[in-house]
């Protein structure tokens, strides 16, 4: 909670849902700025709502993870050329 109280302030709605999970109700503009902090809490924090937002949030992480699968697929094509290349030298 902690977190979400240095970033939000101590005037914002809470809600205890068991010994180890809290609901905090903020007002935020999303942005990347945003969805960043959400992010490097790596799950522990979701965005639940409005719909939109959490839509926004996702496609996001969608679209990091089509990104990353493309560079590792790079990467592996580049590996396979150079491991050709060594082996026809």
């Amino acid at each position: 909670m902690k977190n979400v109280i240095d970033r939000f302030g101590e005037d914002i709605e809470t809600e205890v849902i068991d010994d180890s999970t809290f609901r905090a109700t903020v007002t935020v503009v999303p942005s990347s700025t945003f969805f960043a902090w959400v992010a490097e809490f790596r799950g522990h924090i979701r965005v639940e709502g409005p719909a939109d937002v959490a839509l926004d949030f996702t496609q996001l992480l969608i679209n990091l993870l089509d990104e990353q699968d493309e560079m590792i697929d790079r990467l592996e094509k580049a590996a396979r050329n150079k491991k050709q290349t060594n082996l026809a030298d």
